[in-house]
């Protein structure tokens, strides 16, 4: 797959540390990790990555708003969103919101690999 920039923002330590570990798996790819959306947001700004995936509900930014904020920021970042309240409104309005893909806590190691994986092979959303 080679060299692959994943920013990941969860505003539970214990999620963001279980994804961070499951995708140290993958080969070449470089986790970044981030409580709160607010950072994630100035990172967006200044750095490059390859793909984000964010909690929906976080205090402050939320995930919805994170997305939006990431596509500014570039048009084509893949953005997985996770969420812990899963239906089906809540999966169709991320995708509607521009989001890849819509992952429900708790999340399984290989779906969550899967998931990056799949998303990652579609390509950037603008190519």
């Amino acid at each position: 797959m080679g060299r692959l920039r994943i920013l990941i923002v969860d505003d539970e330590e214990p999620v963001l540390r279980a994804c961070a570990r499951t995708l140290r798996e993958i080969p070449g790819a470089e986790i970044v990790q981030e409580m709160t959306a607010g950072h994630a947001a100035t990172l967006l700004g200044s750095e490059a990555f390859d793909l984000l995936i964010s909690d929906v509900r976080m205090p402050g930014i939320n995930g919805h708003e994170l997305l939006r904020i990431a596509h500014q920021c570039d048009p084509g970042l893949p953005v997985i969103l996770i969420t812990g309240f899963p239906t089906a409104e809540t999966t169709q309005g991320c995708i509607r919101l521009g989001a890849a893909a819509c992952l429900m806590k708790p999340i399984r190691p290989d779906e969550l690999i899967a998931t990056v994986e799949r998303v990652i092979a579609r390509g950037r959303v603008d190519s």
